[in-house]
């Protein structure tokens, strides 16, 4: 039953919007991918499935946001006589603990072989029909989301943009590989490419480059260092020239993440006497959801996001909160790559093709919200589950 609530999900999260509203993908597929998490994680409970989650730095972080929550400033707000403070802190709430619940699920169950099969090849079907939709797209014969929102969505696929469907394709693109599905993964990187999505680009970069490099030693010297270099000569370039900048925009992320440094270090709260308090946030945070609504509102930015995960953890949950969030990260690494299985040639396929998802996931989070977004968010737990997945090791799936 959970396999299957897991295969439907990834389907719905994928497809499914609501016509008629101002955001037609991101709020209803947001809903459907929490309303699956939690129902999957409930199931699992019900039926005693749930097992201690390999990796410590999780539970530890999904128990500090209610620490952060507290810690937080509280606006002195009523909603009818009610005090409303830190209302920004709920849904987010609400979602960590039905994603915690969804990604202990996908660790603690069983997955044979041929469950392992079925699942990734949801996920290449997925992939594949979304790169279909864009390919279209970028051909001009079928615009779902412009012709009815205005520009809005212009190679998006169903997920309205392209730079939320470009890392969705980047993510999927390792599977497609690991089950030689060389023609599917030739039409999702076309398609990926086609977005123009620099964030779904360096994404698809890094991973690839990782996938082939965990081959063996060679190759991982070779491209390791060839990435090396090319990101250093990026960078230098991106500095100090300003046709580099031109062709390769930021979209205003580097000030976004420069107000959002200095609203966490300097006080940003009036006392009850009207005055600037002189309080600051910056070990514990503004608050867990707090970006949405403090930020967007004192800078009066268009973007509710801070189009890069990585700075709005450090501004809603502070230093210690992101330090637990950065830690989860590594550890992810730390059970999963080493250097002397590649040397050895004792890296499986499946574990660097998950492994390869996993590192698209982080890449691309550094210039988009890939983890406030329903469709990705659910893909990625489902790749960090398997993961943390003991099964895994034990039957030596997919060799």
């Amino acid at each position: 039953m959970i396999h299957w609530l897991i295969y439907v999900g990834l389907a719905v999260v994928s497809f499914m919007w609501v016509d008629g509203q101002v955001d037609p993908a991101r709020q209803p597929k947001m809903a459907w991918a929490a309303a699956f998490a939690l129902c999957i994680g409930l199931y699992a409970i019900w039926k005693g499935k749930l097992k201690a989650f390999p990796n410590k730095y999780v539970p530890i972080l999904v128990l500090y946001i209610f620490v952060a929550y507290y810690l937080s400033p509280s606006a002195k707000m009523l909603y009818f006589g009610i005090n409303s403070a830190r209302f920004w802190s709920w849904q987010p709430m609400f979602y960590a603990v039905a994603f915690f619940l969804f990604l202990m699920t996908i660790s603690s169950i069983h997955f044979s072989k041929r469950k392992i099969d079925r699942l990734f090849t949801a996920m290449v079907w997925c992939g594949v029909v979304m790169a279909g939709l864009v390919f279209f797209q970028s051909l001009h014969l079928m615009q779902f989301f412009e012709h009815r929102f205005g520009t809005y969505g212009n190679m998006g696929g169903t997920l309205g943009n392209p730079t939320l469907v470009a890392p969705y394709l980047g993510i999927i693109i390792p599977i497609a590989l690991y089950k030689k599905k060389y023609i599917m993964a030739g039409l999702m990187i076309y398609s990926l490419i086609a977005t123009c999505s620099n964030v779904g680009l360096a994404g698809l970069i890094v991973s690839m480059s990782f996938y082939f490099a965990t081959k063996s030693k060679k190759l991982f010297i070779a491209i390791s260092i060839t990435l090396a270099v090319a990101t250093t000569l990026i960078i230098t370039a991106f500095a100090t020239s300003q046709r580099v900048r031109e062709f390769i925009p930021d979209n205003q992320r580097f000030v976004m993440a420069k107000y959002a440094m200095q609203d966490l270090t300097n006080p940003v709260m009036k006392d009850s006497n009207g005055e600037k308090s002189k309080k600051i946030y910056t070990i514990t945070g503004l608050g867990f959801g707090s970006y949405k609504y403090l930020f967007h509102a004192f800078h009066n930015n268009t973007y509710t996001h801070a189009h890069n995960e990585y700075v709005q953890t450090i501004y809603e949950i502070g230093i210690i909160g992101f330090l637990i969030f950065l830690a989860s990260i590594l550890n992810v690494f730390s059970l999963n790559f080493s250097i002397h299985r590649i040397f050895k040639r004792e890296e499986t396929r499946y574990k660097r093709a998950l492994m390869s998802s996993f590192i698209c996931s982080c890449v691309c989070a550094g210039g988009i919200f890939i983890w406030q977004f329903g469709t990705t968010i659910f893909f990625t737990l489902v790749i960090v589950g398997l993961l943390h997945n003991s099964y895994n090791d034990k039957y030596n799936i997919g060799e």
